[in-house]
């Protein structure tokens, strides 16, 4: 139910303030000069009417004046087990439980566009520098998915080694699935015969609806369903099997 859903929501978001101002010295800086301390918040409109927002220019200036982490850290740097470097340059650091919970929502969100533990994904964006790769593919598998991690790019062997590995799930950005789709097409290949896959999850990129059907014809007129998200926050709404639109993350006020 809504009611209970946002007092979730409010229980995670007055922790994650709280626990920002006090560990993080960039936070407890910006908070100090907006005038607002989370530890005196009684309601998300508190909230919204104190917090200065975060910008992407924010993170890489400060970054540069003190690398590698710039003064967001607020944890021991011992704690950190994965470094990621996005154009920017950005430098993403996760702990253990960091990294678990941002795999933990990708895994909801795909389980909601209907990934499920007998699927075998392969899992094609970039496993080099950025966490789309890694992260995705440590999602799929604490659903109890096989994972296929077959990155950018080959795309002739991505659709062999679909056809090989009976590949269920195809997750890509738009443009690399419809690459697929072609080289499937120029193979001369029956989807229905030769290849096992039943659904494509799509993100990271604007498309037409006409553009988007068109993805799933090459594999028999798959399922195409779509995520919403950013490196800095990980999956944000993901498509459920009716469609129309997306369900926005529990973990995330919008």
């Amino acid at each position: 139910p809504r009611t209970q859903q946002q007092a979730h929501q409010w229980r995670l978001l007055l922790r994650q303030l709280r626990y920002a101002y006090d560990h993080s010295p960039y936070y407890r800086r910006h908070f100090d000069h907006a005038g607002a301390n989370p530890h005196q918040f009684r309601s998300l409109t508190d909230y919204f009417a104190s917090i200065p927002f975060l910008k992407k220019e924010d993170i890489i200036a400060d970054q540069a004046q003190d690398p590698p982490h710039g003064s967001f850290l607020a944890v021991h740097p011992d704690e950190i087990v994965r470094l990621y470097v996005s154009p920017g340059p950005i430098v993403w650091s996760f702990t253990a439980e960091g990294y678990r919970r941002y795999c933990e929502a990708f895994a909801k969100g795909v389980y909601l566009c209907g990934a499920r533990r007998s699927d075998v994904v392969d899992v094609t964006p970039n496993y080099a520098w950025v966490p789309a790769g890694t992260f995705m593919d440590d999602g799929y598998r604490l659903l109890g998915a096989a994972v296929l991690p077959g990155s950018v790019g080959m795309s002739d062997f991505h659709v062999e080694a679909m056809k090989l590995a009976k590949v269920t799930i195809i997750h890509a950005f738009t443009t690399f699935l419809a690459q697929l789709g072609e080289v499937v097409q120029q193979k001369g290949y029956d989807p229905r015969q030769d290849l096992a896959v039943r659904l494509g999850i799509i993100g990271g990129e604007i498309r037409s609806e006409a553009a988007r059907r068109a993805l799933g014809e090459p594999f028999g007129d798959i399922q195409i369903r779509e995520q919403y998200g950013t490196a800095e926050v990980g999956i944000i709404a993901s498509e459920c099997e009716f469609g129309g639109g997306m369900h926005l993350s529990d973990d995330h006020v919008v």
